[in-house]
């Protein structure tokens, strides 16, 4: 397994552990320079490819006739079998959570038009087109040739000025959670107030970057972990002589973890952004649609009215709405009843709760908690944390799959698979 550059990923590397670990590999491990001309793949059984490299590096790994498989986020010149990340669907996921949330002014930042970054502004561009929207294209990579050699202080300055030229309130989608990052210190620098003036979500979902920043960042769960679990998967059929795809094999991505940074619906009206906010901080909590009217100004028929013009759905099924998301959440990640589930969730009835989430989702809670953890791999219950961790303090769901060390062990005598890091 092949890491290039400074482009290690953990939870893919995790993700192809967790699989070698099932089927007697020894997973080697080691760091390349992208710069280096050759690499010694001699005794190895094959080769994972996890970040770019050269054609004229690639061709001579390849000349070793071992089989071979391209998990990075860029499309090779040499032919091999792939596995990568929906990028169109990671572009749709952010551009559906912004319109949910009222947004009429969008734009989305990349440093480059690598593929990924091209496929995530489509998928966003896409999306937002089907409502009748548009976003703002912001690419460094498009002024004065390549973002990778820009300075901070000129891509600071870049950002500075596409941030002023936006109309506000604005939706921003970032290529990922560091440029994300860079984004928010800009409009704070700026004096902009997010997510009230710029809304923010980034991609990858990686907890260093969106929980430790100045206002915690929303982030699309690249399912990295799955992408190296399948890509294993797809590079032991091509060993075994099983029919291999033509195609891409594209791993979608997990959702969308929703932090402050976008936790904001847009619009003008100061009385229906209370009512928002109220519930958004209330909706677990036995509330009613009068509690909502006695937080802001207007009467029940007014605030009803706003409700239905701007959002097109009513007080209670808002309410219902953000319920129902927390419990899907809570069912997927934790081992709670339902009926505790319910109560979490602000359910006072527990048969109500039942027949409503089947009548919402066309499954009981429990056949939803069954499907959802039967899309974790084979080895869902040898992956887990050694600890519990909250959602809300380590959302990601590759820190929650973490291997555990008790984990079957395998040396050689099975297969050997490289799986070298780069620098």
């Amino acid at each position: 397994m092949v890491f290039f550059g400074s482009n290690y990923s953990y939870p893919i590397h995790q993700g192809v552990a967790a699989f070698a670990g099932e089927h007697g590999w020894h997973l080697g491990f080691r760091i390349q320079s992208p710069h280096d001309e050759g690499l010694d793949v001699e005794g190895w059984d094959a080769l994972i490819i996890a970040t770019a490299v050269r054609a004229s590096l690639l061709r001579g790994l390849l000349g070793w006739k071992c089989p071979a498989i391209n998990l990075s986020a860029s499309p090779s010149e040499v032919k091999m079998p792939r596995v990568v990340g929906d990028n169109r669907e990671i572009g749709r996921l952010a551009a559906r959570h912004f319109l949910e949330l009222g947004y009429w002014s969008f734009a989305y930042f990349s440093l480059g038009t690598r593929e990924s970054e091209s496929l995530r502004r489509a998928g966003f561009q896409d999306e937002l087109g089907a409502a009748g929207q548009a976003a703002v294209y912001c690419c460094l990579g498009s002024q004065d040739g390549a973002a990778a050699a820009c300075s901070w202080k000129n891509e600071k300055a870049w950002l500075s000025d596409s941030l002023k030229g936006l109309r506000k309130p604005v939706a921003v989608f970032c290529f990922n959670d560091l440029l994300a990052g860079h984004v928010l210190d800009a409009a704070l620098d700026l004096g902009f107030m997010v997510p009230e003036e710029v809304a923010i979500v980034g991609t990858d979902n990686d907890p260093l970057f969106c929980e430790r920043a100045a206002v915690p960042l929303s982030s699309v769960r690249h399912d990295l972990f799955h992408l190296g679990y399948h890509g294993a998967e797809v590079l032991d059929g091509l060993m075994t002589g099983r029919p291999v795809p033509e195609e891409p094999v594209l791993i979608k991505p997990d959702g969308l973890e929703i932090r402050r940074s976008s936790n904001h619906f847009a619009t003008r009206n100061r009385a229906l952004m209370s009512a928002l906010r109220f519930i958004r901080e209330h909706f677990r909590e036995n509330i009613g649609v009068e509690d909502i009217v006695r937080a802001t100004s207007l009467s029940l028929r007014g605030l009803q009215h706003a409700f239905q013009r701007e959002l097109r759905r009513s007080i209670r099924q808002e309410i219902n709405r953000l319920r129902f998301e927390y419990a899907t959440s809570l069912l997927r990640d934790t081992e709670l009843a339902v009926s505790d589930v319910a109560a979490q969730c602000g359910f006072q009835s527990l048969e109500y709760f039942c027949r409503s989430f089947k009548s919402r989702y066309g499954n009981t809670a429990l056949a939803f908690r069954r499907a959802a953890k039967a899309c974790l791999p084979p080895a869902a219950s040898l992956v887990k944390s050694a600890l519990p961790i909250p959602r809300e303090v380590c959302p990601d769901p590759w820190v929650r799959r973490q291997v555990s060390s008790d984990l079957p062990v395998r040396r050689p005598g099975g297969l050997r698979v490289s799986s070298e890091l780069a620098t």
